[in-house]
């Protein structure tokens, strides 16, 4: 995966979450994404946590090119009831 590291050092500084650590939202069994397009992009969204923090992990593809994060934060209260529901639902033990 790719960045721009301007964004990169904005988003640490604004969400304290660096894109470095994106591996460990894709490599999480407990993932939930949601793909979509917007302004012609094709986007993922991944939910999983990381250091006890739910967090969204925001991934662009671009013709031609690597997956490029575009954003890495923690999720919002609806976006946490949403994939705790799932997560409820998904992996009954």
């Amino acid at each position: 995966m790719i960045w721009d590291e301007a964004k990169r050092i904005i988003n640490l500084e604004k969400h304290h979450l660096d894109f470095a650590d994106a591996g460990l939202v894709l490599s999480n069994r407990y993932r939930l994404e949601f793909e979509s397009v917007r302004n012609g992009e094709v986007r993922r969204q991944t939910f999983a946590y990381v250091a006890e923090v739910l967090t969204v992990l925001t991934v662009i593809w671009l013709p031609g090119e690597k997956r490029r994060i575009i954003s890495f934060r923690r999720a919002h209260k609806n976006e946490r009831e949403a994939y705790h529901a799932w997560l409820e639902k998904e992996f009954k033990d």
